[in-house]
């Protein structure tokens, strides 16, 4: 084998390693949970924007279009009224809750869930309770709104 056949082998194998240690951190880093996630994001999908009673926080439904993989996992973030440059990883609602809504006196409605990623038998990491408080607000927990 040539020393220029080598050297291209070499080059090629470098880029090829390169790119999908590139890739799949970029694959990965959408579903790392110290992940940022904005608004601002190319491929972010805003699918709810519900303002609470009193103007001050809102409940913002999002995901991600993932391109040949398809849609990602949905997200419910309770943020400040203004959320356009937040972090929205910061405010997201543990795993296993849904937001549902605002009650008129301006409690954070969710509900329990299942998330299709977890392991069978897996038991939430964060339980919550009716009265508990979530990103500055309080929370009633409700049965799940039927999907329609």
């Amino acid at each position: 084998m040539t020393p220029l056949r080598v050297l291209a082998l070499a080059v090629g194998l470098t880029l090829t390693l390169s790119l999908s240690v590139l890739g799949s951190g970029c694959l990965l880093s959408l579903f790392d949970k110290e992940a940022e996630r904005r608004a601002t994001d190319e491929h972010f999908i805003l699918l709810g924007n519900e303002v609470a009673p009193d103007g001050k926080s809102r409940i913002i439904v999002y995901q991600y279009d993932t391109g040949a993989f398809g849609y990602s996992r949905v997200w419910w973030a309770i943020t400040p009224e203004s959320f356009r440059e937040l972090n929205l990883a910061k405010f997201e609602l543990p795993d296993g809750y849904i937001a549902e809504g605002w009650s008129p006196e301006g409690e954070l409605l969710i509900s329990k869930w299942t998330p299709y990623y977890f392991a069978e038998g897996e038991e939430r990491k964060v339980e919550l309770d009716t009265g508990d408080m979530v990103h500055e607000r309080k929370i009633r927990i409700v049965e799940k709104k039927e999907s329609k």
